[in-house]
Protein backbone atom coordinates (compact mmCIF):
# COMPACT_ATOMS: atom_id res chain seq x y z
CA UNK A 1 0.00 0.00 0.00
CA UNK A 2 1.46 3.55 -0.76
CA UNK A 3 0.63 6.69 2.01
CA UNK A 4 0.41 9.10 -0.55
CA UNK A 5 -2.77 10.91 0.97
CA UNK A 6 -3.07 14.42 0.76
CA UNK A 7 -3.41 16.76 3.94
CA UNK A 8 -6.96 18.31 2.05
CA UNK A 9 -8.15 14.97 0.19
CA UNK A 10 -8.86 13.18 3.77
CA UNK A 11 -11.87 16.16 4.49
CA UNK A 12 -13.38 15.19 1.09
CA UNK A 13 -13.03 10.93 2.18
CA UNK A 14 -14.83 11.27 5.18
CA UNK A 15 -17.49 14.05 3.48
CA UNK A 16 -18.52 11.34 1.23
CA UNK A 17 -18.94 8.51 3.92
CA UNK A 18 -20.89 9.99 6.84
CA UNK A 19 -24.51 10.52 6.64
CA UNK A 20 -26.40 13.63 5.51
CA UNK A 21 -27.19 14.82 9.05
CA UNK A 22 -23.38 14.81 9.69
CA UNK A 23 -22.58 17.08 6.82
CA UNK A 24 -25.78 19.40 8.22
CA UNK A 25 -23.16 19.12 11.24
CA UNK A 26 -20.29 20.03 9.34
CA UNK A 27 -21.88 22.81 7.40
CA UNK A 28 -23.20 24.33 10.69
CA UNK A 29 -19.14 24.56 12.16
CA UNK A 30 -17.59 25.93 9.34
CA UNK A 31 -20.80 29.09 9.43
CA UNK A 32 -19.87 28.97 13.26
CA UNK A 33 -15.90 29.40 12.11
CA UNK A 34 -16.82 32.22 9.52
CA UNK A 35 -19.00 33.80 12.08
CA UNK A 36 -15.50 33.78 14.48
CA UNK A 37 -13.79 35.10 11.46
CA UNK A 38 -15.79 38.32 11.36
CA UNK A 39 -15.53 39.07 14.97
CA UNK A 40 -11.91 39.03 14.82
CA UNK A 41 -11.94 41.11 11.83
CA UNK A 42 -14.73 43.59 13.82
CA UNK A 43 -12.36 43.44 17.15
CA UNK A 44 -8.98 44.27 15.25
CA UNK A 45 -10.54 47.22 13.13
CA UNK A 46 -11.76 48.66 16.06
CA UNK A 47 -8.64 48.58 17.98
CA UNK A 48 -6.90 51.84 15.82
CA UNK A 49 -9.25 54.00 16.43
CA UNK A 50 -9.99 53.09 20.51
CA UNK A 51 -6.69 53.61 21.12
CA UNK A 52 -6.47 57.14 19.14
CA UNK A 53 -9.32 57.87 21.36
CA UNK A 54 -7.66 56.73 24.22
CA UNK A 55 -4.58 59.10 23.43
CA UNK A 56 -6.76 61.92 21.96
CA UNK A 57 -10.21 61.93 23.58
CA UNK A 58 -10.43 65.23 20.70
CA UNK A 59 -10.76 62.72 17.95
CA UNK A 60 -13.70 60.33 19.53
CA UNK A 61 -15.89 63.21 17.13
CA UNK A 62 -14.00 62.92 14.26
CA UNK A 63 -15.02 59.07 13.90
CA UNK A 64 -18.26 59.02 11.97
CA UNK A 65 -19.06 54.90 13.35
CA UNK A 66 -18.49 56.48 17.30
CA UNK A 67 -20.66 59.89 16.43
CA UNK A 68 -24.22 57.31 15.64
CA UNK A 69 -23.35 55.58 18.55
CA UNK A 70 -22.88 58.59 21.23
CA UNK A 71 -25.85 60.29 19.69
CA UNK A 72 -27.82 56.77 20.20
CA UNK A 73 -26.84 56.62 23.83
CA UNK A 74 -27.13 60.61 24.80
CA UNK A 75 -23.18 60.39 25.66
CA UNK A 76 -21.68 63.88 25.73
CA UNK A 77 -18.80 63.96 27.50
CA UNK A 78 -15.13 62.60 27.01
CA UNK A 79 -15.50 60.76 30.01
CA UNK A 80 -18.46 58.52 29.16
CA UNK A 81 -17.38 58.66 25.72
CA UNK A 82 -13.93 56.95 26.53
CA UNK A 83 -16.13 54.46 28.86
CA UNK A 84 -18.85 53.35 26.37
CA UNK A 85 -15.76 52.45 24.25
CA UNK A 86 -13.65 50.69 26.66
CA UNK A 87 -16.87 48.74 27.63
CA UNK A 88 -17.62 47.91 23.35
CA UNK A 89 -13.92 47.05 23.20
CA UNK A 90 -13.97 44.60 26.48
CA UNK A 91 -17.13 43.15 24.76
CA UNK A 92 -15.56 42.43 21.82
CA UNK A 93 -13.03 40.91 23.12
CA UNK A 94 -14.84 38.81 25.32
CA UNK A 95 -17.27 37.60 22.28
CA UNK A 96 -13.87 36.56 20.24
CA UNK A 97 -12.88 34.44 23.31
CA UNK A 98 -16.85 33.03 23.68
CA UNK A 99 -17.22 31.67 19.98
CA UNK A 100 -13.49 30.43 19.59
CA UNK A 101 -14.28 28.42 22.92
CA UNK A 102 -18.07 27.29 21.57
CA UNK A 103 -16.24 26.65 18.00
CA UNK A 104 -13.65 24.28 19.86
CA UNK A 105 -16.34 22.59 21.92
CA UNK A 106 -18.66 21.91 19.00
CA UNK A 107 -15.66 20.83 16.39
CA UNK A 108 -14.17 18.44 19.13
CA UNK A 109 -17.61 16.34 19.97
CA UNK A 110 -18.68 16.02 16.39
CA UNK A 111 -15.28 15.00 15.54
CA UNK A 112 -15.90 12.42 18.55
CA UNK A 113 -19.35 11.52 16.37
CA UNK A 114 -17.63 11.36 13.35
CA UNK A 115 -15.00 8.67 14.85
CA UNK A 116 -17.61 6.41 16.27
CA UNK A 117 -19.72 6.43 12.99
CA UNK A 118 -16.09 5.46 10.99
CA UNK A 119 -15.69 2.89 13.73
CA UNK A 120 -19.01 0.78 13.32
CA UNK A 121 -18.72 1.17 9.70
CA UNK A 122 -14.68 -0.39 10.16
CA UNK A 123 -16.23 -2.59 12.49
CA UNK A 124 -18.93 -4.14 10.25
CA UNK A 125 -16.83 -4.35 7.60
CA UNK A 126 -14.49 -7.03 9.60
CA UNK A 127 -17.56 -9.02 10.54
CA UNK A 128 -18.91 -8.84 7.37
CA UNK A 129 -15.85 -9.09 5.09
CA UNK A 130 -14.77 -12.10 3.17
CA UNK A 131 -13.51 -14.93 5.26
CA UNK A 132 -11.09 -16.03 3.09
CA UNK A 133 -9.44 -12.31 3.17
CA UNK A 134 -9.93 -12.36 6.96
CA UNK A 135 -7.98 -15.21 7.58
CA UNK A 136 -5.05 -14.01 5.40
CA UNK A 137 -4.70 -11.22 7.61
CA UNK A 138 -3.47 -11.16 11.26
CA UNK A 139 -5.97 -10.22 13.90
CA UNK A 140 -3.93 -7.54 15.42
CA UNK A 141 -4.28 -5.91 12.04
CA UNK A 142 -8.17 -5.82 12.96
CA UNK A 143 -7.59 -4.62 16.26
CA UNK A 144 -5.33 -1.93 16.00
CA UNK A 145 -8.11 -0.86 13.03
CA UNK A 146 -10.96 -0.72 15.26
CA UNK A 147 -9.21 0.22 18.61
CA UNK A 148 -5.96 2.80 17.90
CA UNK A 149 -6.24 3.35 14.31
CA UNK A 150 -9.77 4.80 15.01
CA UNK A 151 -8.78 7.14 17.58
CA UNK A 152 -6.12 8.37 15.23
CA UNK A 153 -8.28 9.54 12.74
CA UNK A 154 -10.86 11.25 15.18
CA UNK A 155 -7.62 13.14 16.45
CA UNK A 156 -6.84 14.16 12.76
CA UNK A 157 -10.73 15.31 12.18
CA UNK A 158 -10.39 17.72 15.45
CA UNK A 159 -6.94 18.83 13.40
CA UNK A 160 -8.96 19.67 10.19
CA UNK A 161 -11.63 21.66 11.56
CA UNK A 162 -8.43 23.24 14.05
CA UNK A 163 -7.26 24.03 10.39
CA UNK A 164 -10.10 25.32 8.65
CA UNK A 165 -10.94 27.91 11.87
CA UNK A 166 -7.31 28.87 11.93
CA UNK A 167 -7.09 29.63 8.18
CA UNK A 168 -10.50 31.64 8.85
CA UNK A 169 -9.58 33.18 12.03
CA UNK A 170 -5.67 34.40 9.55
CA UNK A 171 -8.25 35.81 7.17
CA UNK A 172 -10.56 37.90 8.75
CA UNK A 173 -7.16 39.11 11.36
CA UNK A 174 -5.15 40.03 7.78
CA UNK A 175 -8.33 41.73 6.14
CA UNK A 176 -8.45 43.98 9.89
CA UNK A 177 -4.52 44.82 9.23
CA UNK A 178 -5.05 45.51 5.57
CA UNK A 179 -8.03 47.76 5.71
CA UNK A 180 -5.84 49.58 8.47
CA UNK A 181 -2.93 49.67 6.62
CA UNK A 182 -1.74 47.51 3.54
CA UNK A 183 2.09 47.43 3.49
CA UNK A 184 2.29 46.24 7.00
CA UNK A 185 -0.56 43.63 6.35
CA UNK A 186 1.55 42.90 3.21
CA UNK A 187 4.88 42.72 4.98
CA UNK A 188 3.29 40.72 7.79
CA UNK A 189 1.49 38.10 6.11
CA UNK A 190 4.49 37.65 3.93
CA UNK A 191 7.62 37.21 6.32
CA UNK A 192 5.56 34.88 8.25
CA UNK A 193 3.97 32.71 5.68
CA UNK A 194 7.68 31.99 4.06
CA UNK A 195 8.67 31.17 7.41
CA UNK A 196 6.02 28.67 7.99
CA UNK A 197 5.80 27.31 4.35
CA UNK A 198 9.79 26.55 5.05
CA UNK A 199 9.09 24.93 8.40
CA UNK A 200 6.62 22.57 6.86
CA UNK A 201 8.45 21.79 3.55
CA UNK A 202 11.53 20.90 5.70
CA UNK A 203 9.37 18.56 7.78
CA UNK A 204 6.88 17.00 5.26
CA UNK A 205 9.38 13.71 4.56
CA UNK A 206 10.07 13.27 8.56
CA UNK A 207 6.63 13.64 9.52
CA UNK A 208 5.28 11.21 6.60
CA UNK A 209 8.06 8.83 7.82
CA UNK A 210 7.22 8.85 11.45
CA UNK A 211 3.41 8.14 10.76
CA UNK A 212 4.33 5.05 9.04
CA UNK A 213 6.77 4.13 11.43
CA UNK A 214 4.40 5.06 14.58
CA UNK A 215 1.36 2.66 12.66
CA UNK A 216 3.70 -0.37 12.22
CA UNK A 217 5.54 -0.14 15.22
CA UNK A 218 1.94 -0.44 17.11
CA UNK A 219 0.91 -3.27 15.17
CA UNK A 220 4.10 -5.46 15.70
CA UNK A 221 3.56 -4.15 19.63
CA UNK A 222 0.09 -5.48 19.50
CA UNK A 223 1.44 -8.65 17.79
CA UNK A 224 3.43 -8.86 20.70
CA UNK A 225 1.60 -9.21 23.71
CA UNK A 226 -0.96 -11.65 21.84
CA UNK A 227 1.93 -13.92 20.69
CA UNK A 228 3.08 -13.80 24.57
CA UNK A 229 -0.30 -14.19 25.83
CA UNK A 230 -1.26 -16.95 23.68
CA UNK A 231 2.29 -18.80 23.93
CA UNK A 232 1.89 -18.65 28.14
CA UNK A 233 2.72 -22.50 28.42
CA UNK A 234 5.88 -22.64 25.87
CA UNK A 235 7.23 -19.02 26.98
CA UNK A 236 7.34 -20.68 31.16
CA UNK A 237 8.42 -23.89 29.72
CA UNK A 238 11.26 -23.01 27.47
CA UNK A 239 11.92 -19.65 30.01
CA UNK A 240 11.37 -17.35 26.95
CA UNK A 241 10.01 -14.10 29.58
CA UNK A 242 13.40 -11.89 28.00
CA UNK A 243 12.90 -12.69 24.47
CA UNK A 244 9.02 -11.17 24.22
CA UNK A 245 10.28 -8.40 26.33
CA UNK A 246 13.03 -7.37 24.61
CA UNK A 247 10.65 -7.52 21.35
CA UNK A 248 7.91 -5.37 23.03
CA UNK A 249 10.86 -3.03 24.58
CA UNK A 250 11.69 -2.54 20.83
CA UNK A 251 8.88 -1.95 18.63
CA UNK A 252 7.29 0.78 21.96
CA UNK A 253 10.63 2.23 21.68
CA UNK A 254 10.66 3.04 17.91
CA UNK A 255 6.65 3.88 18.03
CA UNK A 256 7.70 6.23 21.37
CA UNK A 257 10.39 8.03 19.58
CA UNK A 258 8.77 8.56 16.44
CA UNK A 259 5.69 10.75 18.44
CA UNK A 260 8.19 12.48 20.06
CA UNK A 261 10.02 13.86 17.06
CA UNK A 262 6.41 14.63 15.71
CA UNK A 263 5.26 16.28 18.42
CA UNK A 264 8.15 17.90 18.65
CA UNK A 265 7.85 19.24 14.82
CA UNK A 266 4.66 20.20 15.53
CA UNK A 267 5.12 22.80 18.49
CA UNK A 268 8.66 24.12 18.25
CA UNK A 269 7.53 26.62 15.12
CA UNK A 270 5.59 28.65 18.31
CA UNK A 271 8.31 29.42 20.20
CA UNK A 272 10.77 30.18 17.68
CA UNK A 273 8.61 32.90 16.14
CA UNK A 274 7.57 34.35 19.64
CA UNK A 275 10.94 36.38 19.32
CA UNK A 276 10.56 37.04 15.71
CA UNK A 277 7.09 38.46 15.90
CA UNK A 278 8.52 41.02 17.91
CA UNK A 279 11.29 41.94 15.60
CA UNK A 280 8.65 42.18 12.96
CA UNK A 281 6.82 44.05 14.80
CA UNK A 282 9.62 47.18 15.48
CA UNK A 283 10.50 46.48 11.55
CA UNK A 284 6.91 47.23 10.44
CA UNK A 285 6.53 50.55 12.57
CA UNK A 286 10.23 52.11 11.41
CA UNK A 287 9.07 51.44 8.01
CA UNK A 288 5.32 52.71 8.67
CA UNK A 289 6.72 55.80 10.47
CA UNK A 290 9.60 56.91 7.79
CA UNK A 291 6.21 56.66 4.99
CA UNK A 292 3.61 57.91 6.46
CA UNK A 293 2.33 60.69 9.29
CA UNK A 294 0.23 57.84 10.99
CA UNK A 295 -0.33 57.93 14.48
CA UNK A 296 2.41 55.68 16.05
CA UNK A 297 1.03 54.58 19.17
CA UNK A 298 -2.00 53.72 17.21
CA UNK A 299 -0.10 51.91 15.20
CA UNK A 300 1.96 50.50 17.43
CA UNK A 301 -0.95 48.73 19.35
CA UNK A 302 -2.90 47.76 16.31
CA UNK A 303 -0.17 45.51 14.94
CA UNK A 304 0.78 44.52 18.01
CA UNK A 305 -2.56 43.00 18.48
CA UNK A 306 -2.30 41.98 15.45
CA UNK A 307 0.33 39.62 15.34
CA UNK A 308 -0.61 38.44 18.72
CA UNK A 309 -3.78 37.13 17.21
CA UNK A 310 -2.21 36.28 14.07
CA UNK A 311 0.53 34.27 15.29
CA UNK A 312 -1.20 31.74 17.09
CA UNK A 313 -3.79 31.38 14.24
CA UNK A 314 -0.22 30.85 11.75
CA UNK A 315 0.84 27.94 14.54
CA UNK A 316 -2.77 26.33 14.82
CA UNK A 317 -2.51 25.96 10.91
CA UNK A 318 0.96 24.68 11.14
CA UNK A 319 0.38 22.25 14.16
CA UNK A 320 -3.25 21.07 12.29
CA UNK A 321 -1.17 20.46 9.06
CA UNK A 322 1.71 18.95 10.96
CA UNK A 323 -0.40 16.71 13.06
CA UNK A 324 -2.61 15.22 10.24
CA UNK A 325 0.61 14.58 8.21
CA UNK A 326 2.27 12.39 11.18
CA UNK A 327 -0.92 10.47 11.50
CA UNK A 328 -1.82 10.00 7.63
CA UNK A 329 -0.48 6.14 7.76
CA UNK A 330 -3.67 5.42 10.17
CA UNK A 331 -5.88 7.75 8.33
CA UNK A 332 -5.35 6.26 4.81
CA UNK A 333 -5.56 3.01 6.25
CA UNK A 334 -9.08 3.64 7.66
CA UNK A 335 -10.06 4.54 4.13
CA UNK A 336 -8.47 1.53 3.05
CA UNK A 337 -10.25 -0.56 5.09
CA UNK A 338 -13.37 0.73 4.20
CA UNK A 339 -13.33 0.66 0.47
CA UNK A 340 -11.32 -2.87 0.23
CA UNK A 341 -13.18 -5.28 2.86
CA UNK A 342 -16.68 -5.20 1.06
CA UNK A 343 -19.82 -6.61 3.07
CA UNK A 344 -20.48 -9.98 1.30
CA UNK A 345 -22.72 -11.09 4.08
CA UNK A 346 -22.28 -14.71 2.54
CA UNK A 347 -21.48 -17.95 4.33
CA UNK A 348 -18.30 -19.73 4.61
CA UNK A 349 -19.60 -22.37 1.98
CA UNK A 350 -20.85 -19.82 -0.23
CA UNK A 351 -17.47 -18.02 -0.61
CA UNK A 352 -15.62 -21.74 -1.86
CA UNK A 353 -14.21 -21.19 -4.90
CA UNK A 354 -17.04 -22.10 -7.52
CA UNK A 355 -14.72 -25.12 -9.32
CA UNK A 356 -14.64 -26.63 -5.78
CA UNK A 357 -16.22 -30.29 -5.85
CA UNK A 358 -17.60 -31.57 -2.87
CA UNK A 359 -16.34 -34.87 -2.47
CA UNK A 360 -16.91 -37.60 0.23
CA UNK A 361 -13.71 -38.60 2.06
CA UNK A 362 -12.93 -42.27 1.48
CA UNK A 363 -12.62 -44.72 4.71
CA UNK A 364 -9.36 -47.01 4.29
CA UNK A 365 -8.68 -47.95 7.75
CA UNK A 366 -10.04 -48.85 11.00
CA UNK A 367 -10.55 -47.32 14.04
CA UNK A 368 -9.75 -48.47 16.97
CA UNK A 369 -10.50 -47.52 20.35
CA UNK A 370 -8.88 -49.04 23.92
Amino acid sequence: MKFNIQTFKIFFDIWKIVSKRRKIEILSIILLMILGSLSELVFITFTAPFIMALEDPSLINENKAFKIFFEIFTLQSNGQEILFLSFIFGFLAFTVSIIRLLNLKVSTFLAAKIGTDLSIICFKKTLYGDYLKQAALDSSYFLNICTREISMTVNGLNLIFRLISGALSSFGILFALINYNYLSALIISGIFTFLYYLLAFSSRNVLSSNSKIVLNQSRNQLKTVQDSLGLMKSIILENKYEYFIERYKNFDQKMRISQASNQYIRLYPRYFLEGIGLFVLALVSVIISNRSNANMLALAGTLALGIQRLLPSLQQIYASWSGLKANDASIENIFFHINNFKNKNRSLIEQCPKNYEKKDIPFKSSILLS
